[in-house]
């Protein structure tokens, strides 16, 4: 009873992870749909010849910058607490080759922690976009309620756990997955709507865009450069591993799956093989999971392939199989499995 309930406490602390990472408040940008109040543009210090950016928010402390291209951030307006937004007036994008497509947005607030810079494309002059400055707050209200679980279970069992400072992160993101029927994803290549690609370029030159974009967190934009890319040359191993990442954090594990078994047949690897047993686990299919953390086990037996069947069958109920792996993760050096298990006063 009280090893099940260790277990217990384990898929638990196993979803705080996200949020024991850091005290400072976390916002996202998304698109908005533009039912906010129309802002007076001229009044923000915006000129006919620039682009106009609206950031509606309630958080009246942020910075604004373009880290790439500086001069090209031409007034950034006040907090405006009548309408609740920042103004930003930027010079239009280049979309020639070789010119400006997008400006990266770098948005920062003191106690706030820093997101990746957030990329805009599309900028012309006279014309708006707006965008949406909101807080996480479901994290710590979520974070919260765990933690009042957590006391219940600990009191009804009469065992108390010490959770460590930084609990480990476990991948399986609680969502809701939605999977695309079999009709549906045909070519992954051509799952989605292709803008056309630029005369003159190779595939090595979108590959390499790609990669710039998917290291600033423009993932849209990366998985447009690495499907022209593979139009050109269908072979090349590095767009695909690099489509896969894109649609890793896009959240489209379906996608991501099937470019990561294009690399795999030609080039396995560790990496290759546990990001597919994680993509697995946000699908929640733990068995399919669990043959992927075994693969990478054969090419190279390591801790985070061991720690993630670990969780598998942990989801899967099966208690001495989640122990057996988390302890073989532990006495392999992985450094998240050893403090969970000290948490839990667990030896390996």
């Amino acid at each position: 009873m009280k090893h099940n309930f260790i277990i217990l406490l384990f898929e638990l602390c196993s979803t705080v992870c996200v949020f024991s990472q850091g005290t400072l408040q976390e916002f996202v940008i998304e698109k908005d749909g533009n039912d906010n109040p129309p802002v007076i543009y001229k009044s923000k210090g915006c000129t006919p010849d620039v682009g106009v950016i609206v950031f509606y928010t309630s958080i009246p402390d942020l910075n604004f910058s373009l880290p790439d291209t500086p001069s090209r951030l031409k007034n950034v307006s006040a907090f405006d607490k009548i309408n609740n937004c920042y103004v930003l007036c930027m010079q239009p994008t280049d979309t020639k080759i070789g010119g400006i497509m997008q400006y990266s947005v770098a948005v920062t607030g003191t106690g706030y922690k820093p997101i990746p810079a957030f990329m805009i494309s599309g900028i012309k002059a006279g014309i708006a976009q707006y965008f949406n400055i909101k807080l996480k707050e479901y994290r710590k209200n979520s974070f919260e309620n765990l933690k009042n679980e957590i006391a219940r279970l600990e009191e009804e069992n009469g065992i108390t756990v010490e959770m460590v400072d930084q609990v480990p992160v476990d991948p399986v993101y609680k969502k809701e997955i939605i999977r695309p029927k079999e009709e549906e994803t045909g070519d992954v290549a051509d799952s989605v709507d292709r803008k056309p690609a630029a005369p003159g370029y190779s595939a090595i030159s979108w590959y390499r865009e790609g990669k710039s974009n998917n290291n600033t967190g423009n993932f849209s934009e990366a998985i447009r450069c690495y499907r022209n890319a593979l139009e050109i040359d269908p072979s090349l191993l590095d767009a695909w591993n690099g489509l896969a990442v894109a649609y890793f954090h896009l959240g489209k594990y379906f996608e991501a799956i099937e470019c990561y078994k294009k690399v795999a047949e030609n080039n396995p690897s560790v990496t290759v093989w546990n990001y597919m047993g994680i993509c697995y686990q946000h699908l929640q299919e733990y068995d399919n999971a669990i043959d992927c953390f075994r693969e990478s086990n054969g090419i190279a037996n390591n801790g985070s392939a061991w720690y993630g069947m670990g969780l598998c069958y942990a989801k899967k109920k099966n208690h001495t199989k989640t122990m057996k792996c988390l302890k073989k993760a532990a006495q392999l050096g992985h450094k998240e499995t050893q403090e969970l298990l000290t948490g839990i006063n667990k030896k390996w």
